[in-house]
Order: structure tokens, then sequence, then C-alpha cells
């Protein structure tokens, strides 16, 4: 099933080299191999819901081009035989056969225990492509459990009242949102949705709500976060108007508030002992949000960054807790002397207790195919630490009945949905990746990290 016809081959090869006239060797990346279906007119047209979202899993268990020019062509043909292979299957029942048919082809073996593992044909990259697509999931059962995970095929609506917990109760509907109650005693359904919908539509153009209590008697100057905050200086951007200007450095100062009650640590602890500066709207600074190591910095944008803010001061964190004249950057990028309870953190992240790759890792790896962003963006440790660092705060708020959507909330999640794979952690891995957090953060106090800041020599 993997192999080409001379037809096939011969088109496959004229395409090879128009791709090379047109792009540099490498750069010839999967979706010119196999272009992005209409997933939706193949649904329309009377194909398996299941055998649909098996193809999308397949697809996206692909890397995004070759390792080296010299394998281009060989690259060519695999990924054209895999596609060919996969649009061959006509049912669910089908799919199961696929494991036998990789097999056939020599990607895969079985190893004496029974387990599956991908055999040494191609390089490196291609055997653990072959390592991805064996996981797909195969039976009807757990693909749609997928698909329910994932919200593949889910209306823009239905995507929505997800992320809420939607109850009733004597003809009257609640909604809440993790442990905080958004609102209860609604008539009716409809008027459920329309109360959810119009409190999407407020968060998504201001940085507020924040549900909790209040920690301002008005408006704050920039002056005023400094002091409260430890913080070494603020830049606010000269285009911003003053309501403006004042929206964003309230809800920066709630937002950092909300950073010391989650670790339970002195506000003044947060900016690392005058340690750490923060941009906002600043006319040099055209991204969403980052932190600059050699300025130790957060740059934050005004409504693309809603959301950004914990995983930026995670990023500070790991880089504030290595001394100044280190060849390492970041406690993340060090490489020994680590300190047990990092070590206990990033091996929660990545690898479940029996040696295997967690779900988030799984999903990282994955979205390492969308084109925009730099290949090893999602895999890395410190951008690992950073997506689960700001679910993790998040999650401490919520036990004590707080949504910040200017800190993550949200907004947050929302941005960093990937091909409906979530690229943070989630459910039982969550709570685990949370409880080793917990123990981070514990000895990070213990060592002085935040108030005196001594650095892990």
């Amino acid at each position: 099933m993997f192999k080409l016809t001379t037809e096939e081959l011969e088109n496959l090869k004229k395409e090879h080299f128009r791709y090379l006239e047109k792009y540099a060797p490498c750069s010839v990346m999967t979706e010119e191999i196999w272009p992005l279906p209409d997933y939706k007119k193949e649904i329309e047209e009377g194909q398996e819901k299941e055998l649909v979202c098996w193809r999308i899993i397949t697809r996206n268990c692909l890397p995004v081009w070759p390792t080296k020019a010299a394998d281009h062509l060989e690259w060519l043909l695999l990924i054209a035989g895999i596609r060919k292979a996969a649009e061959s299957v006509k049912t669910t029942e089908e799919i199961i056969d696929w494991g036998k048919l990789l097999k056939e082809e020599g990607y895969i073996t079985y190893k004496k225990d029974g387990s599956v593992k991908a055999a040494g044909k191609g390089n490196i990259r291609n055997r653990k492509m072959f390592e991805r697509l064996i996981e797909v999931p195969k039976t009807k059962e757990e693909l749609q459990e997928y698909m329910n995970k994932y919200l593949i095929f889910f209306s823009d609506e239905e995507k929505l009242l997800s992320r809420y917990n939607i109850s009733e109760s004597d003809n009257k509907w609640s909604v809440s949102y993790g442990k905080v109650l958004l609102f209860d005693n609604l008539d009716s359904k409809e008027e459920t949705i329309k109360q959810i919908k119009k409190y999407e539509s407020e968060i998504s153009r201001k940085p507020y709500p924040v549900i909790g209590e209040s920690y301002r008697d008005g408006d704050v100057r920039k002056f005023d976060i400094m002091n409260n905050f430890g913080l070494k200086f603020i830049n606010v951007g000269y285009k911003l108007k003053n309501r403006e200007m004042h929206m964003y450095l309230n809800a920066l100062y709630d937002s950092l508030m909300n950073i010391a009650i989650a670790l339970e640590i002195d506000p003044e602890d947060v900016g690392f002992n005058g340690q750490l500066s923060i941009n906002i709207a600043d006319k040099r600074f055209y991204g969403n949000a980052c932190y600059s190591i050699k300025s130790r910095c957060i740059s934050l944008a005004t409504e693309r960054s809603i959301g950004t803010l914990s995983h930026e001061w995670i990023h500070a964190l790991d880089a504030l807790c290595i001394p100044d004249d280190e060849k390492y950057t970041s406690l993340t990028d060090r490489k020994e002397d680590v300190p047990e309870s990092m070590q206990k953190l990033i091996n929660t992240i990545k690898f479940n207790e029996d040696g295997s790759k967690t779900d988030y890792l799984l999903n990282a790896e994955l979205a390492m195919g969308d084109k925009n962003r730099n290949h090893s963006y999602w895999t890395n440790d410190a951008e690992l630490l950073a997506r689960a660092g700001a679910v993790y705060i998040e999650d401490k708020l919520l036990e004590k009945g707080i949504v910040d959507n200017y800190l993550s909330g949200k907004e947050y999640h929302i941005k960093y949905l990937i091909w409906n794979v979530p690229t943070f952690p989630h459910d039982k891995e969550r709570e685990k990746i949370n409880k080793a957090f917990d123990d981070f953060i514990e000895d990070l106090k213990n060592r002085g990290i935040f108030h005196d800041n001594p650095r892990f020599g």
C-alpha cells in the first residue's frame, strides 16, 4: 500500500523537481506533499467521523520536513506513500490493520513482550514518526473519546460551552468556571448560552474581569507597581492613551498580586528583589509577549498579550535562578548540578512513571508541525515549563476562587490550541505536574530565591 505505481512515481518526481526550482531542498514541507484536506466536506459526503478523525491524527503525526537535503526524494516518496495508504482505508474497521501494514512494510517490529517499536528503516526522525503513528487511536471507541477530548468536529458554540461547567436544578441554570461561580438562577438554557457569549465577548476586549478580591483603591501608577512588587523598572509605551494606560497598569497590578497569592510569597518578592523589569506596549516590541534573558525584562503588547503574563513570569523565574556569570542562561538549560526538585519537575512534565512520554509532551511534538512557529519551540524544556507553570498558577488561584484573565485564564488556553490539540497539561497529568511544581516552589522558598535571590550556585 505504501508503494506508488510507476505513473504516480513519475508524477511525484516531476513535482519534486518543480519544488526544487521553487524552494530550497529542505523547505518543502509535508503540507506540500499532503495538502490539508477539506475534512468537513468528507463528512458531508458520508464518511465516518471516526475515520476522518483518524486521518487527521495520522497526517498530524508526520514531521514537517526531512532532516537533510540528501533525504529529500526518499522523503517525498515516503510521505506520498503514507498518504496513499491512509486514503485507501475506507472504514474504521480497516484501521485496525494499520499496524499489520506497517510491520509488513518493515517500518515496525514487535518486542518479546508483545509491545511495538519502530524498526531501523529510515533516519531517526522517520523512526520517531512511525512510533507516533503506532500510538494513533484505532478503534471507533478510542477515536470517539479522542474527538470528545480535543473537541474535534465540535461547532464553535459547543467548543465555547465546553469550557464551562453548566448545571440545571429546579429549572434554574448556573454557570461556573473551575470552582468559581459566574452566573446562577438563570431561567433557561438559551439565557445561559447568551450570558456565556456576553462574558466571552467582554473578556476578549479587555484584561478583565478579575474574579476575586480587589487589591487597589482606584488607578495605580507604574511607580506604585515597582514599589509594591520589587520591580527594577516599568516602561509604558507612549502611544497608549491615558485611560488605556491605566487599564493595563491596573490589570498588571492585580495580576502580580495574584502571582504572590497563588505561590504564597511576599508581593515584594514577585520582582525577585529588584531583578525583574516589565515593558508594556513598547514601540520597539511587535510580538505578543516575551522574556529577555539579557535585559531581565518581560515585554507585553496590549490586547495580544492578554493571558500571557504568567507564562513569561515563569521564564523569568527559570532564568533568575542561576548566577549571572554562568555559561547557561536558565535552570532548564543547565546540564549539571540541577536541583533535585527541578529534575523531578521536568521528569514529571515529560515522562510517566513507566518511562513513556506524557500526553503533554506528545501533544507538544504534534504542535511542532505548525509551520508558523520555530520547529523546537513547543518541545524544549523552558517552554514546557512555562506553559505548565502558567496553568499551575491558574489552578492555584482557582482553589482560592480567583480567575485572572490577564494573568492566564481562558484566553491563554484559546491561543495555545494547535490543531485541536492542547499544548498545556490536562487531566491527571496536570495534577501530577502541579504537585511537582508545589515541591519546586517550596524548595525555592527554602533557598530564599524569591526574597534574597542567592541563585543556584
